[in-house]
């Protein structure tokens, strides 16, 4: 019974990679770059975070730069605005995020950015992705 139960939890655990890998893959920036800050895996620190990473990425959007529509059911995170402006788009609802504002990207996440400003907008973006 525990063998089967540990093979369904990796099975899902593929499942959600593939899905995901998917997810990112379809995702269209324009203007951005991202630079990794750190990242490890969390199973070292908390056992029941196993196939888990934390990570830290700077990420650049440049004026008129763009990043497409995209969801956070299994990805959370916290974005924090480093300098510039950028709006995000959730739905039908739109904010004008700027320099030390910052924002929850939970599971009922489903959002985009656009650089409306002249400058680059810089972002500090921290989330929980799974272990690829």
């Amino acid at each position: 019974m525990k063998n089967n139960i540990t093979k369904t939890i990796l099975l899902t655990s593929a499942v959600i990679a593939s899905l995901l890998s998917v997810h990112a893959a379809q995702l269209q920036m324009t203007g951005v770059s991202v630079t990794p800050l750190e990242s490890f895996e969390l199973k070292h620190q908390v056992p029941a975070m196993e196939g888990y990473n934390i990570r830290a990425r700077k990420i650049v959007v440049a004026a008129g730069g763009t990043i497409g529509e995209h969801h956070h059911k299994i990805r959370p995170g916290i974005v924090y605005v480093e300098s510039g402006e950028i709006l995000e788009y959730r739905g039908e609802n739109s904010r004008l995020l700027k320099a030390g504002d910052s924002l929850v990207e939970d599971a009922t996440t489903v959002h985009s950015y656009k650089n409306t400003s002249d400058k680059p907008c810089v972002l500090i973006a921290f989330d929980l992705p799974v272990v690829e």
